[in-house]
């Protein structure tokens, strides 16, 4: 176990560690235990406002998990003094990198 799990979380949920696998498992659970903390971290310390989203096996984006720059967003005053916020789509160059760029996503990022 990771030093950064703590053994607490990590007995709460042995029951459901895989029994074929449970190295992979149980490093599944202490990263999910991380991104928890540090979600928790981000939106009630820092206050910062946090979507999540998934990438389900139907969306077919295999690389999703990884982070990537396809938006980005840019308050009125670095737009020229425009009167509305801006959200820049950038083009992905793999195919399969492109699906990643949803629809659902993007609404939710023009809300």
């Amino acid at each position: 176990m990771h030093s950064s799990c703590s053994a607490r979380s990590f007995a709460s949920i042995r029951p459901f560690i895989s029994k074929k696998k449970p190295q992979i498992t149980a490093a599944i659970v202490c990263l999910l235990n991380n991104f928890s903390s540090y979600y928790r971290k981000i939106v009630q310390q820092a206050g910062v406002d946090v979507h999540l989203f998934t990438h389900e096996e139907h969306h077919d984006t295999p690389d999703a998990v990884f982070p990537n720059n396809w938006f980005s967003t840019h308050p009125d005053l670095e737009c020229r003094g425009t009167s509305r916020n801006t959200l820049v789509l950038y083009p992905m160059k793999v195919p399969n990198r492109r699906k990643e760029r949803r629809p659902d996503i993007i609404a939710r990022l023009h809300e």
